[in-house]
Parts: structure tokens; C-alpha cells; sequence
């Protein structure tokens, strides 16, 4: 059930407590994953903590465990949280950045993440230089995935509307690849990874069963692996579970889920939000991970740039004869 955010301004800390005792969690990870919008609503009033006391949840480190933490254990650290941007490192873990910037490590960490941290001059009043750039990749979403740094700045200066107004973004029929044509980034990414292992596809082939949404019609799915027998659902769930299209996205998802168990048909799921939050690099390693458990071999890794790329990569398939 929804709950609304006056709703949640106005409960006392018992409540807050109650509620998450309900959702049987155990620390603020644990709680951010069962319910974000909770999770999200007690962050931006400050509450998080308490309640995480009240509850008697043990941080995870001793004390003095923080200066014992090597470069890899923030940099997981750091992904565990979904940090995009030099930004989201400070707001998601102030204390962590202090003693990392104290012990001249910020930068070393801040750079393994992608964050950019060695500065680049953005202008606050240039458009076509932002244009520019997400010509450069060639579509507007995936730049603003790709060139993180350039996007903030332009979002910061309040110029990424004419730049989402102006810029380069999918066509009608979606983003080509060897196999059909793709409707979201998640998706492309998907096929490029298909693409770079071989493995062939087809785009939108419908399940052999009809689904009822208004009328009965053929549904589609997202992929189908030709030689492995199996359809592949890409997920990408509204952000916001409070959301009006959310409570369809799980009708619909369990719906295609039951119908394929029922008829014995092979389907993969795969979390297309998961590109969007922690970002594309999790991302391929959650399909990479989703093919490899039912036997399909990926042995060929592909980086965010080659996973984004909305053009069709023919070389691809030049070798396959």
C-alpha cells in the first residue's frame, strides 16, 4: 500500500519504528531494498539513523575500522550505494569522504569509481558544447549516462531542457542491432552484450499465448535467444514505486512470469533499472551473471561505451560466416 508523504511527515519515531520492524530488516541497506520509498522519505527528513539506533542496528565497523578500509573496500562501498558522481560520493557518505580527503586518498578512490574527480572546465552558458558532446555519443540518455560530469554541470546551469530539446534521441522504431530493433537503453545494452558474445537474438518475437491487458492481444517479448530456446524480459520498473504505472508493471510482470512457468516456456529476467542505479557497469555484470547461471557463456566483456552505443556495430557480425 502507498502511503502519501504527508503521511509519513507526520508519524512519531514509534511509528517509523513499527513500520520498518514490519518489514523484518535488519540494517539500512537491508531497509532501502525492501522499501524505497519509505527508505527515501525517513533520509530526507533526517531519520534514517535514529531509527536505525532506536532499533538497535550495530554499525558495520568498529571503531577505527573506517581507517582500516583498504581503496577496494570504499570503491565497493561507494558502488554499493549507487554513487554516480563526485556528489553522490559526499551526500551518500560524508564521514567516508572526510577521511578519505584527510588521507590524500579521494581522488585515487574517486577516480577507480569513474567519478571524474580531476576537474573539467564545464561552461555555464555554452549549449552547443553540450550539444557538442552528446552528439558525440549520439543519443540523449545515453550521454546522460556516459558523460556524467558534462550532464550535471549542464543540469546545474540549467541548461539540460535545450539540450534534451535539441539533442539526438532514439528513433521511432527504436535503437538497431543484429537482431531487431530495441525501445530502451537497458535493452541495447543487453544486445550489445548479445552481440559482442555471438549469441543470436531476435527483438519483440511474441510468447504463444495471449495476454490480457484491455483486450486480449499477443504479447512480446523483450528478446529471444534462438539457439538456447529462451525468452528474455528486461524489467525497467517506474523508479518510483509510488508511481501509478507501478502497481501495472507488477500485474504485468507476474502475469508473464506464471504464464511461462505454466507452460513450461524458459524465461530469463533481467533488471534494466539496475543501469540507471547503481549504474551501467553493475549493470552488465547482473546479465552477465543472469546468462552464465542457465549455461550461457559470456566470456567477452564489453565496457559502458561499447554497451550504449546506439548505432549498429556491423563488425559485430562481419566474422560470423
Amino acid at each position: 500500500m502507498r502511503v502519501p508523504a504527508s503521511v509519513y511527515r507526520e508519524w512519531t519515531m514509534d511509528q517509523w519504528c513499527d513500520h520498518v520492524r514490519e518489514l523484518g530488516v535488519n540494517s539500512l541497506t537491508e531497509w532501502a531494498a525492501s522499501s524505497r520509498s519509505s527508505y527515501n522519505r525517513a533520509a530526507t527528513l533526517g531519520l534514517q539513523r535514529q531509527v536505525a539506533t532506536r532499533l538497535g542496528w550495530k554499525p558495520k565497523l568498529e571503531n577505527g575500522g573506517l581507517k582500516a578500509m583498504t581503496d577496494d573496500e570504499f570503491v565497493q562501498g561507494f558502488r554499493e550505494k549507487g554513487v554516480k558522481n563526485l556528489t553522490d560520493m559526499w551526500k551518500s557518505a560524508q564521514h567516508w569522504c572526510e577521511l578519505l580527503r584527510r588521507e590524500g586518498r579521494l581522488k585515487r578512490v574517486a577516480e577507480r569509481l569513474g567519478c571524474g574527480y580531476v576537474l573539467e572546465f564545464h561552461p555555464s552558458d555554452d549549449l552547443e558544447y553540450y550539444l557538442k558532446r552528446c552528439r558525440r555519443v549520439g543519443d540523449f540518455t545515453a550521454w546522460a549516462q556516459l558523460d556524467r560530469n558534462a550532464a550535471d554541470a549542464a543540469r546545474r546551469n540549467g541548461l539540460m531542457e535545450e539540450v534534451r530539446k535539441h539533442a539526438p534521441k532514439r528513433p521511432p522504431q527504436g535503437y538497431p542491432t543484429s537482431g531487431g530493433f530495441c525501445k530502451s537503453l537497458p535493452e541495447l545494452a543487453v544486445a550489445r552484450l548479445l552481440e559482442a558474445n555471438e549469441i543470436e537474438f531476435v527483438s519483440e518475437v511474441q510468447y504463444p499465448f495471449t495476454f490480457p491487458r484491455g483486450r486480449r492481444h499477443r504479447s512480446k517479448s523483450d528478446f529471444y535467444l534462438t539457439k538456447f530456446g529462451a525468452f528474455v524480459e528486461v524489467w525497467s520498473a517506474p523508479l518510483d514505486d509510488t508511481s501509478p504505472h507501478f502497481e501495472m508493471y507488477l500485474i504485468r510482470r507476474r502475469l508473464k512470469t506464471e504464464l511461462c512457468r505454466r507452460l513450461n516456456l524458459r524465461l530469463l529476467h533481467i533488471e534494466g533499472s539496475l543501469l540507471f542505479r547503481p549504474g551501467p557497469e553493475a549493470f552488465l555484470e547482473h546479465v552477465g551473471a543472469v546468462l552464465s547461471d542457465v549455461g550461457i557463456v559470456v566470456n567477452v566483456k564489453i565496457d559502458p561505451w561499447q554497451a550504449l552505443n546506439p548505432h549498429y556495430a556491423h563488425e559485430v557480425t562481419s566474422n560470423r560466416d
